[in-house]
């Protein structure tokens, strides 16, 4: 039931229009399903965390330095989820490695500010890279 959830989860992202819907689908994976953090497992993604951090500054106007950032790699779908701080405020995302697509949230006040991770994953130089955003973390 939960790979079902995932999967339906996927689609919602590819093509729902109405960011609250598919932010609301993935707290009903990661909320309802108490298996779905016990799967999970950390891991390093640097290269995410700088994309996130990007779009969630992008929804704000501001540039945005995590405080603290937490990935977990949901070990049966490939999954990156996790949440994150900044002065600003706190968020959520998640993130698909296999089609490149995620999404996130940033709660700053009483206002909730919702993004797309819709990219390859990009090396320092800017140049797009296949792989697993692990692939391109020197310790991941």
């Amino acid at each position: 039931m939960l790979t079902q959830k995932i999967a339906d989860l996927k689609t919602k992202l590819k093509e729902e229009k109405n960011f609250s819907a598919t932010m609301h689908a993935f707290f009903d994976v990661e909320e309802g399903h108490p298996e779905f953090t016990n799967q999970s497992k950390p891991t390093k993604a640097k290269m995410l965390e700088k994309t996130v951090l990007a779009g969630a500054g992008a929804a704000i106007g501001k540039k945005l330095r995590a405080d603290m950032f937490r990935a977990l790699e949901h070990q049966e779908t490939g999954l990156i989820h996790g949440f994150y701080t900044t002065k600003a405020g706190m968020g959520s995302f998640f993130f698909f490695n296999d089609i490149r697509m995620g999404m996130g949230m940033l709660q700053v006040g009483m206002m909730t500010h919702s993004f797309r991770i819709n990219a390859d994953v990009w090396n320092e130089e800017g140049q797009s890279v296949a792989g697993k955003v692990s692939d391109l973390d020197p310790e991941g």
